[in-house]
């Protein structure tokens, strides 16, 4: 995770996960220290800037706001529906905090990856989740690739009233239409299994890529 971190321009969330890890700080280094002057080094390298943009996605515009990235060295691209932005105006006085108001109802997805292309010269964009926020991206058919790890414990769907999410949820795709993955490479780390695979049958209208 920290490699895929390093070779990002920004690192997509949801607020739901923003919420569900306020200490978090998505940058290469918090998750492996270990490797940071190599992670800075292939940045380097790779032309881009020394810590990758934070972009949440909140249908809502209510945010935690003792989250730490608030605080961090890490930029934050706060995404919402237009008119929904007002808890996030008053955070701006908080170190590098921007706003995007797109879409009515839902944020405009493939909007948003045309902005971050064009003012925040993102070539690459990582998406850590959560459910809806990669269906969303499914949908607007803005997914190149998927990593997925295969954890060795099984934890079951929740209780009722604190369900657990699924990796895809808001979308749903009929049979002939659904994105389809082709397995590029597996790797394995005690009984960890790491997968990487491309996407090559997308939704209609499929706009700019992502990977997850």
């Amino acid at each position: 995770m920290g490699l895929l971190r390093a070779r990002a321009d920004a690192v997509l969330i949801g607020d739901g996960t923003l919420r569900a890890a306020v200490a978090h700080v998505w940058t290469p280094d918090y998750i492996f220290p270990q490797d940071a002057a190599a992670f800075a080094a292939l940045r380097r390298r790779e032309g881009r800037t020394p810590v990758p943009w934070l972009v949440v996605v909140s249908q809502t515009g209510e945010l935690p706001a003792d989250a730490e990235v608030w605080r961090g060295r890490m930029p934050v691209v706060v995404v919402t529906p237009r008119g929904r932005g007002h808890g996030v105006r008053s955070m701006k006085h908080r170190r590098r905090v921007r706003l995007l108001e797109l879409g009515t109802d839902t944020v405009d997805v493939r909007q948003l990856m045309a902005i971050l292309a064009r003012q925040f010269e993102v070539r690459t964009l990582l998406c850590e989740g959560g459910a809806r926020t990669y269906g969303a991206l499914l949908r607007a058919g803005c997914v190149d690739e998927e990593f997925l790890t295969i954890c060795p414990l099984v934890i079951g769907s929740g209780s009722a009233g604190r369900p657990r999410p699924s990796l895809v949820e808001g979308a749903t795709f009929m049979p002939g239409a659904a994105p389809r993955l082709r397995l590029c490479s597996i790797r394995q780390a005690g009984d960890y299994l790491f997968l990487r695979s491309k996407i090559y049958r997308l939704p209609r209208g499929a706009g700019r890529r992502t990977s997850r």
